[in-house]
């Protein structure tokens, strides 16, 4: 598919918006997808599964091939985001549990990661509808919510943190007789907290989740710390997600001051839990700010207005969303503009860009006038012209043309002219300064223009 200018994650999930006569102000179950979804409040249970993650809208959804395609898209998008987390790619492949129920003029999706029971003998399927009757993350004039539960944002970690070696040098390399060990990681939240970070002096303040990794340092004697990797999500005022991160030590000794500061500065080859975003950061980066909807020319444009962290309902992003048209465009990047020297032929490589366009797309390059397009139904295609009867000084236009269909049918092209000059051949195999300014004296051939 094409390099998108914008993020199209959750491209399927948000279809159900905009599908005609699928929108009703009244209590309906929607659909069941290969489980016992409640059609109403389940009966009252001793045990509650909360969802790993939940999306609510502020609408009930009752269309059945429209959620089954929000179903569709939301698991095909978090398997693919779980199975990156497996950096050891030895884990089976996810199996989600994506339950439905629309209660109190709300749809309300819930996901677990992982099937009936895998969270102990409590984890049963009625505790889960018990817990999915139980989100309401909506407050206010919101219209969609994302929600992670605490327990939800601990399990991604984990996916991540069971393949993370446990022991380091003093430069922060994988060493298994290193002195620096990992022992366990937390995930705590903050309604409100104020950090200083303590590269730029600056403070940083608002919402945060907390990822702590405890360890301690070997030597005369133990020495604990805990190295905290902390986001502070939160919204800008043209309603897109911003995350900040911030990398911090804390040990009961300052002895290893030095170390720590080197771990948290990224260095050698330590997680990159410890070194880039924390998992809320890499949650904001996860979600959508506009989706395409699926056989229309519609759009869902989102704009966010809350960003919040707190102990009991996790991390949660939410907002407003508007309804607009496409307009599907492509575009190429690459030379458009190319000098040979004493070649027979050129070859350069351009890439491909999209806008509004919605995965799978087909992509197609072509040039009259080229030996060979490699990668035809990529975005990164190398192309080659002859210029071998193309004499000293002369000049010639030639052109690629990139052909896009989305998954809609959608079709969008775009042409590049490319303009090949010949220049004299210079002496001794080329000087670099000659082929970037070709018209210095130096850079003149002193022959009778021959090759």
């Amino acid at each position: 598919m094409l390099e998108a200018r914008m993020r199209s994650t959750f491209a399927a999930a948000f279809m159900a918006f905009v599908a005609l006569g699928a929108v009703h102000a009244r209590t309906a179950l929607a659909i069941c997808t290969a489980i016992d979804c409640p059609a109403g409040p389940p009966p009252p249970s001793r045990y509650v599964s909360t969802p790993d993650m939940a999306v609510q809208f502020a609408l009930c959804l009752t269309d059945s091939s429209a959620i089954g395609a929000f179903v569709d898209g939301i698991r095909q998008q978090l398997v693919g985001a779980m199975q990156q987390l497996d950096t050891n790619h030895d884990d089976p492949p996810p199996v989600l549990d994506v339950r439905h129920s629309c209660i109190g003029d709300k749809s309300t999706f819930g996901i677990w990661f992982a099937p009936v029971n895998a969270y102990g003998s409590t984890d049963t399927s009625t505790a889960r509808n018990v817990g999915l009757a139980a989100v309401d993350p909506l407050t206010g004039m919101e219209k969609f919510a994302f929600a992670f539960s605490p327990a939800g944002l601990s399990h991604l970690v984990q996916i991540a943190w069971q393949d993370q070696p446990r022991r380091y040098n003093d430069y922060g390399y994988v060493d298994p007789s290193g002195p620096i060990h990992f022992t366990d990681f937390q995930v705590r939240f903050n309604v409100y907290n104020t950090l200083q970070n303590p590269l730029t002096g600056a403070f940083v303040s608002g919402p945060s989740v907390d990822l702590g990794i405890d360890g301690f340092y070997s030597y005369i004697q133990d020495t604990d710390f805990t190295l905290h990797v902390v986001d502070f999500p939160r919204t800008t005022t043209y309603g897109a997600l911003h995350c900040d991160t911030l990398l911090l030590a804390e040990t009961t000794e300052t002895t290893i001051d030095t170390i720590l500061a080197t771990l948290t500065g990224g260095a050698g080859d330590l997680p990159p839990t410890l070194t880039l975003a924390g998992p809320a950061c890499r949650v904001a980066d996860f979600l959508p700010t506009q989706v395409l909807v699926p056989r229309t020319p519609a759009k869902i444009e989102l704009t966010y207005s809350r960003a919040s962290a707190d102990g009991n309902g996790g991390l949660t992003f939410a907002g407003d969303f508007t309804i607009g048209i496409r307009q599907p465009s492509v575009s190429i990047d690459g030379p458009s503009e190319v000098q040979v020297h004493g070649e027979q032929s050129v070859t350069e490589s351009y890439l491909g860009l999209g806008n509004d366009l919605r995965p799978p797309v087909t992509v197609t390059w072509t040039s009259p006038d080229a030996i060979a397009i490699s990668g035809a139904d990529t975005v990164r295609p190398t192309v080659t012209w002859s210029v071998a009867g193309l004499a000293v000084n002369d000049v010639v236009e030639r052109s690629i043309q990139l052909t896009a269909v989305d998954a809609d049918g959608v079709t969008a092209t775009a042409v590049q002219s490319v303009i090949i000059r010949r220049l004299p051949t210079v002496p001794g195999g080329g000087n670099p300064v000659c082929r970037a300014k070709p018209w210095l004296p130096m850079c003149q051939d002193p022959g009778d223009g021959d090759f």
